[in-house]
């Protein structure tokens, strides 16, 4: 078999391979919308902005979100006040969606979480996006996992 030949063919398992792994939690079955639903709380949740770092939980700050399995969230945002900053507070009632191991978030209050995809890691989701000049670092962890 000629050289090129071969190399395609490897280019083309690999690449079917690594598009098979995104679509695969840890037990190499594809995600399911059942496995994400449940009750998320986040057990970190930092903001860095110019080179400071935040932890909004031990200032008082939390997110907890509700994935039902019609694809329709309920929670809330809070982000008590910083230096120069008010409170933030907000509904996250909305919706969620799935694709491969990523989620979204879809809400009317306008918050990075609508902007921010996170992975399901099996017990959690895992969220890090920088918009703007913050980086957000969230990791919400679904009730009942250890």
């Amino acid at each position: 078999m000629p050289l090129a030949t071969r190399v395609r063919r490897l280019l083309c398992c690999s690449l079917t391979a690594v598009a098979l792994a995104a679509c695969d939690d840890d037990d190499g079955q594809p995600v399911q919308p059942l496995q994400i639903t449940g009750n998320y709380t986040a057990t970190t949740f930092t903001i860095t902005t110019a080179g400071a770092t935040r932890d909004v939980i031990a200032d008082g700050g939390s997110i907890s979100i509700t994935l039902n399995g019609a694809g329709l969230t309920d929670g809330q945002l809070l982000i008590p006040p910083a230096p120069g900053q008010g409170v933030v507070v907000a509904n996250l009632t909305g919706s969620w969606s799935l694709a491969g191991t990523t989620v979204r978030f879809d809400h009317a209050n306008d918050t990075f979480l609508k902007q921010m995809p996170f992975e399901f890691t099996g017990s959690a989701l895992v969220g890090d996006r920088t918009l703007s000049d913050r980086r957000y670092q969230v990791t919400l962890t679904r009730a009942g996992t250890p």
